[in-house]
């Protein structure tokens, strides 16, 4: 597969702890030998869905939840204690059938809605889907039209993967606020709406210019959507506000990398992580995420003795956390997701089988999945993850993606072309599409449709180095120097620097017979990609050509095992190619690069 679009971030969002201290309710009387708090029994549903929400610091549990030795000598009955507290503490805990039990309890004294949604969330995860649809409706007609219980409901049906549901819940409230539209444009998006949540997500901005989450929420939301322009009046609003935040470095680093700018990406990750606080607003989790983005960008730029320093440095930092709770999924994929990058396919799959025994349909854990899968050379088990996907998301472009490349490798090309067709009819703004199906056609030597693909993906990200490679590659293989001319004229110095494009130049300059010239390039691409064929073959070419023996016998005693792959057949076509000249090199070349 060709290198990815940057990762996105997780969205940063202003919604989800400010609702959540609305509706909090004062504990009185207090908890013995404890000061009055204020907590939100609801918080769970909604905080729970809420990655920017501020994080509870560490040795939060045993400063909140009740002792037993407290309850036991306490005067006051569970529900005087707020038993939706102590339900809900117990379901972050993941102690389902004791919050089922204190709840109930509380039903049957004190019915309420909030009571019977925390109640839902625990028949759910006991896998009881009957009792939590009950519940579910239950508080559905004690409250009917109430704001904050259509947001838990929304809340709990996003925990489930029913976006539609979630969304309608949303809609259905008739005043929609800064921080409701943000709730209502994070769905959207989780449903795969870009678009849509993009537009909300502006509204809410708009609607609250001060407030700067919402400013980088629209930012971020316009990156996504790949509209950069869109995004920078938000990110101008929010450097008012503070330029060295970390958040707007972050996203100024996804759209250097969407630019191909993996330098400037690698300097606003740095510059991100450099300024970010002990206890980011994000959580714990997220510092580490930024860290995995940076490795991205080192691998696309080749940087491997970097990229390698920044993944220990992460598992590290991971290595010293155990995340229980709500964020355990979370926490690992993301571990799972180092594992996998540091060749510990094993160790990655462990961590992605536990999260998939808390949630078995979380399209980010299957996508992951399939990943694992298929790095372990297990692609046909990596498309039974894929499609699992696309049973509850038909529309996922990632997994689309994935399926069209399992597809290609396996041998498959009319179904993997199936797929990438419907990948760009669902994402019409993507190169994605377009690039798989030049190169495919490439593999397939039907270098006019190549050419006409490489097209729609140039006229849809211009300043995509891939694209520009794979058109000159195809001009190159059919013997079109004046078409892969053109299509170098469409790169810019910046896009020359990109390891696969420099490997195409080399060869475009030495089909021209500008020897000189394609071994300066050979010589710069040869420390990004030194095991590629091509830059290595095509370098010892030009030196033949240069008749500087001494550095081709250097270049060929030093990647001696790559010069070999040579066949004689590719030798043939060298002398051919240069009307027989140099025909006395042949025992020479056949001492050194064949």
């Amino acid at each position: 597969m060709p290198s990815a679009p940057p990762r996105p971030l997780p969205q940063i969002r202003s919604f989800g702890f400010s609702s959540a201290m609305r509706l909090a309710w004062p504990l009185n009387p207090p908890f013995p030998s404890r000061p009055t708090i204020t907590v939100c029994t609801s918080s769970l549903l909604l905080w729970k869905a809420s990655p920017d929400s501020p994080k509870l610091t560490p040795g939060w549990e045993s400063a909140t939840k009740p002792q037993p030795s407290s309850l036991a000598s306490s005067p006051w009955r569970p529900s005087e204690l707020s038993s939706a507290l102590l339900g809900e503490w117990l379901i972050q805990s993941g102690r389902y059938d004791q919050a089922v039990s204190i709840l109930e309890r509380t039903e049957q004294t004190q019915p309420s809605a909030r009571s019977e949604l925390l109640l839902a969330l625990s028949y759910d995860r006991l896998k009881q889907p009957d009792k939590a649809n009950h519940e579910l409706e239950l508080a559905k007609r004690r409250a009917p039209g109430d704001p904050e219980v259509q947001r838990a409901l929304a809340a709990f049906y996003r925990e489930n993967g029913n976006y539609a549901a979630a969304i309608d819940a949303l809609q259905a409230i008739p005043r929609k606020s800064p921080d409701l539209l943000a709730e209502l444009a994070y769905t959207y998006q989780l449903d795969g709406k870009k678009d849509e949540a993009a537009r909300l997500y502006s509204q809410a901005a708009n609607a609250a210019p001060q407030d700067m989450a919402l400013q980088l929420s629209a930012a971020q939301a316009q990156v996504s959507d790949a509209d950069v322009d869109a995004a920078q009046p938000f990110l101008k609003r929010a450097a008012a506000a503070d330029a060295n935040y970390y958040r707007r470095h972050a996203i100024r680093g996804q759209i250097a990398a969407l630019k191909e700018d993996n330098a400037g990406a690698a300097r606003e990750y740095t510059a991100a992580l450099s300024h970010l606080p002990q206890t980011p607003t994000e959580g714990p989790l997220y510092g580490i995420e930024l860290r995995m983005g940076l490795v991205d960008i080192l691998h696309n730029e080749q940087d491997q003795a970097e990229a390698q320093r920044q993944l220990q440095t992460a598992q590290s930092e991971i290595s010293q956390m155990d995340e229980r709770g709500p964020e355990r999924p979370e926490f690992l994929r993301l571990r799972a997701r180092i594992k996998m990058n540091l060749g510990d396919l094993a160790g990655a799959q462990n961590d992605v089988k536990e999260a998939l025994t808390i949630n078995e349909k979380d399209s980010n854990t299957l996508q992951l999945d399939g990943d694992v899968l298929v790095k372990s050379g297990h692609p046909e088990e990596a498309e039974v993850a894929y499609r699992k996907i696309l049973a509850t998301d038909p529309f996922n472009r990632v997994a689309l993606s994935s399926l069209g490349y399992v597809a290609r490798e396996t041998g498959r090309d009319q179904e993997a072309e199936q797929y990438f067709r419907r990948l760009s009819a669902v994402d019409p703004k993507s190169y994605v599409p377009y690039l798989a199906l030049g190169d495919m056609y490439t593999s397939r030597r039907d270098f006019t449709k190549a050419e006409s693909y490489y097209r729609k993906g140039y006229d849809l990200a211009p300043h995509n180095s891939l694209i520009v490679a794979g058109g000159m590659n195809a001009a190159i293989e059919a013997h079109h120097l004046p078409l892969a001319a053109e299509w170098l004229k469409r790169s810019t110095d910046e896009m020359q620097l990109e390891p696969h494009l420099m490997r195409e130049k080399e060869r475009y300059l030495s089909w021209s017979g500008d020897y000189r010239a394609s071994a300066d390039v050979g010589r710069q691409a040869i420390n990004k990609l030194p095991n590629d064929r091509d830059v290595v073959v095509y370098l010892g070419y030009d030196l033949l050509h240069l008749e500087q023996y001494d550095q081709l016998l250097q270049l060929t005693s030093q990647y001696e095992n790559l010069s070999r792959l040579v066949t004689s057949t590719q030798e043939e076509d060298f002398f051919n190619f240069t009307g027989g000249s140099n025909q006395q090199l042949r025992p020479y070349i056949g001492l050194t690069l064949f």
